[in-house]
Formats: structure tokens, sequence, C-alpha cells
């Protein structure tokens, strides 16, 4: 409920889409705080709110309290409402799908003041000019990572108290099943709570841009070592030559920046996304059977846990990189990596290799099946695989005609009445359904066209697997 009440604030907020949503009550974020930027091939970047602040990285802008607060919205409230009835009337319901007997969701806010407040970017620009960064506090970058920093928030002027009911009689295979939660039966929540005073809904991350100014170069003799808990003095020969970069910032880096990120809005730009990572897929489907079959019950494991998931994404993602791996207390997160060791090394060699094209078959499978809300990255891997086989089916209609379209050959399961119709449905999309500003998208957490491309590459992915 708190996720689509800060989704809906942006939405009214944020038009133009240039705001990164902060949906964590427990994760502190304020102006001039560090994010990383990681981009990704396929889907939207990602953000990591760190705990260090522009003024730990240049020590001139600790204390920096330039800023311009201004009023969004006065006493904004929001009443939302999705019900659910029968019937499927062509393409995709943006209401309901496959709907049988009732279903009703209802969300209230109180009347709130959504403020917004940037940090002076000109008077920044005017700090920082021959400043130097303080290395000690310089974040490790990865390939594809960026550094920036939080110049705009916007957040509540006063405690918001936030209540929901959900009712369900019988069994609701509603499209937005795919963006919440899959119900069955009865059911009769009620839930309320306040989202406190000053909490932030979202961001504008500004980009560091670095540029080198003078090397540095000197000669070590030695270094530390722990040994037995006790740092030791190692000396080192022959003494190896040391060569510094410093770094300042680029006046560029306070230019305001208001660009947006490319969304997908089309079904030829799904499309075009899916093609790409068809390639990118293929090792998976030239794996011994056996690996394919251990791998395929390992992911579908984790299915079951998201924060293990999240979890071995991370891991191959530091594996990618070539970097040492921590052995993590998950087992599951264990079996996969132990698995792939015979099969993957990380790309630390020059050139590519055979192998490191493994890695990332299984990176972008394991992304994707992240990206999609819990439940049904668990249905898919966990259906019969007549099910999957027919999903699999939709996927290629897609990647083949441009769009999918539902087919009496498809297993009962995603037929009209099917506890998997409303995913069939969903890769059914039509171009209005990816672009149309809805309650749905809102609950999603992500744009429809990035859970329909999700929701494709994992099928394509697990399909490999388990063929």
């Amino acid at each position: 409920m708190f996720q689509e009440h800060t989704r809906e604030v942006l939405h009214q907020v944020d038009a133009k889409k240039n705001l990164t949503p902060h949906g964590d009550l427990t994760e502190k974020v304020d102006l001039l705080t560090l994010v990383k930027k990681k981009r990704n091939s396929v889907f939207p970047p990602e953000y990591e709110v760190m705990s260090l602040t522009l003024g730990d990285l240049i020590p001139a802008f600790a204390g920096f309290s330039e800023f311009e607060e201004t009023t969004l919205i006065k006493d904004y409230k929001h009443t939302g409402l999705i019900s659910g009835r029968a019937g499927i009337r062509g393409g995709v319901d943006m209401a309901s799908a496959g709907v049988s007997a009732g279903a009703l969701r209802h969300r209230e806010t109180s009347s709130v003041d959504i403020n917004a407040k940037t940090a002076n970017l000109s008077k920044m620009r005017e700090i920082c000019l021959g400043q130097k960064i303080n290395h000690v506090h310089m974040p490790t970058l990865r390939k594809g990572e960026v550094l920036g920093f939080v110049d705009k928030i916007v957040f509540n002027t006063n405690d918001v108290p936030l209540r929901g009911r959900t009712e369900v009689d019988g069994s609701c295979e509603a499209r937005w099943n795919i963006m919440n939660f899959s119900l069955k039966a009865k059911m009769k929540d009620n839930s309320s709570y306040t989202v406190p005073a000053g909490h932030i809904y979202g961001y504008r991350f500004n980009e560091i841009k670095f540029k080198e100014e003078e090397d540095v170069e000197f000669t070590c003799r030695s270094h530390i070592e722990y040994v037995g808990g006790k740092a030791e003095e190692q000396r080192l020969s022959p003494p190896s030559p040391i060569r510094l970069v410093e770094k300042a910032l680029e006046p560029e880096t306070f230019e305001p920046d208001d660009s947006t990120e490319e969304t997908l809005e089309t079904l030829q730009q799904v499309r075009d996304e899916l093609l790409m990572t068809e390639t990118v897929l293929q090792p998976l489907a030239h794996l011994p059977r056996v690996t394919r079959f251990t791998l395929f019950q390992s992911l579908s494991a984790l299915s079951e846990d998201r924060d293990a998931l999240t979890l071995l994404k991370k891991k191959l993602d530091q594996w990618r990189a070539g970097e040492p791996l921590e052995q993590p207390q998950s087992w599951s997160v264990c079996s996969v990596l132990h698995l792939l060791s015979g099969f993957a090394t990380p790309p630390l060699q020059i050139g590519p290799r055979t192998t490191d094209l493994t890695l990332e078959a299984v990176y972008l499978l394991v992304s994707a099946m992240d990206k999609l809300p819990e439940h049904v990255t668990l249905l898919i891997a966990k259906y019969r695989p007549d099910t999957l086989r027919g999903l699999n089916q939709l996927v290629s209609s897609l990647m083949e005609n441009g769009q999918a379209h539902l087919s009496e050959s498809l297993p009962a399961a995603l037929q009209d009445g099917g506890q998997l119709h409303w995913l069939a449905v969903f890769l059914c999309s039509s171009d209005e359904s990816l672009r149309e500003p809805s309650e749905q998208t809102i609950v999603a957490g992500d744009e429809p066209g990035v859970l329909l491309l999700a929701l494709c590459v994992a099928v394509r992915g697990l399909s490999m697997l388990r063929q």
C-alpha cells in the first residue's frame, strides 16, 4: 500500500518522470546524498542510495544550505478503487480479465501538502571550482555504474494516514494480478498506518562528471596485512611504483538535468529488446541436460525467496565484474554459484570466452525474475511443463508476429477460466494497454512495458532450461 501511495504522488507531480521513486521508509535519502546508478543493457537503471554525501566527497560542500523550497500540491487527497467483474471484451481489459464473482480494492489518504526542495546548482558550481576529490570517500564504481548526488527531493509536509481495504469473494484473475497479487476464495483485509512528515517520495539524480587533473607518482615499499586479527607491515621486494590520478568535478556537473529514461511504450520496442535478449539467453539451451534440469530446480526454489533471488543477482554481477566473491549464507544461492563454477569464469581475461556467455545468460534470466512481482515468478517456475510451453508459445508469437494472440491450442490453465489466464492475457497486450496510465500501472511499481519484457525473458530462459 505504501509503494502505491508513493507512485500515486509522483504520478501527480512528475508527469515527465524526471524523478526516481523512493518507496522505502527505512532508507534515508536527502539533498546531496550520493547515489550509484547502474545502467542495464535491457531493463531500466537501478539506483543505490549511499550513506555518504557530496560533502564527504568534497569537504567544501559540507554544511551547504542553498536550497529553494516550493509547494507542488496543496491539500492532496487520493481515493483509489479497483474492482473486478467477469469477462474479457477483446485485447486486454484494463479493469479486469477472467474474474468470477467479485473483487474490490480500496485505498484512501488524508489531505496533505506535497513540497519540493531543490539545490542551488549555480551556487554549487561556484563552490566546486578548484576543489579536489577526497579519495578516501570515493566509492568504487563497477563497469556500467556512475556516481551522482540528489539535487531535488519531493516530500510531504505533514503526517499522512493511509487506509486500505481489500475484499475478494470467489476467484479473481484480474489483469492487475500481475501488478500486485493473485487471490482466490474469500478474503477481507483492512490495513492502515501513517507516513511521517518529511518522507521523501522521490528524488532527482544528478550525475557527477569527473575530470582528471594531475598525476602523482610515488613508490610503495610496504603494505599492511592482517594476520590473526592484527595489522602487520609487510615489506615489498622490489618496491612497487604507485600512480595516482587526482580528480576534480567538471562544472557541467551542476547543470540542471531533466532528461528522462527511455521507456517501453510500444510492442515494437518490447519486441526489439526481446530479440536482442534471445542471443544472450541461447547458451542456456546448450548446457548439458542434467545441468539445465538442476539449474531450473535451483532457480525454481529461489523464486520462493525474493531476498535470496536478489542476493544471487548481486553475486552474479560481482562475478561478471571479476570481483572476489564471499561465501553467501543462503544455501540456495551457493548451489547456483557452485553449479555455474564449472561452466563460467569471471571475465578477467582479454577477449571473449565462450564459458563467460553462460554467466551472462544466467544473469539476464535472474534479473528478469527479480524484476517481476514475487508470485508471478513462482507461478511460472512451479506450474506444469505444458503451461510453461504455452506461455513460451505466446512469447514466440510476440517475437515473430509483433503481437501475441490467445488460441484454443493453449493448455487449460491459460484458457478462459484457467488459473493463469490473466498471464496469457498480459502477454497479449496491445500498444494502447502499454501506454495508457491507470491505477494498475501505478500499483505495478514498473511500467507495463518493462513488466512485459521481464515476463517474456523469464519465460524464454526458464523454457530453455526445461526443454
